[in-house]
């Protein structure tokens, strides 16, 4: 994906803001791979077309993505309902 002179400076997700009979929020994600030689590369997941992109947020030119942290629910069958309380 990435390649071994390169890495993870950024990313964008497809979100779909929430509708009454469905509410996936983010739906994909692009990663943005930046490689030594100050090249960047945009790779995209394989997923669903719902929602818009939002910004991208990028790291500055030294600075690099160490961790990504995702939290995904389990199906909740057709018709299913997705509630989060913080």
């Amino acid at each position: 994906m990435v390649g071994p002179d390169g890495y993870v400076a950024g990313f964008q997700l497809r979100v779909e803001s929430a509708t009454v009979l469905d509410n996936t929020a983010t739906n994909n994600i692009r990663i943005v791979c930046r490689y030594l030689d100050g090249s960047e590369k945009i790779v995209e997941a394989d997923s669903l077309i719902y929602g818009s992109w939002r910004n991208t947020p990028k790291c500055e030119p030294i600075q690099y993505v160490c961790a990504i942290r995702t939290q995904i629910e389990p199906y909740q069958g057709d018709g299913g309902i997705t509630l989060t309380i913080t």
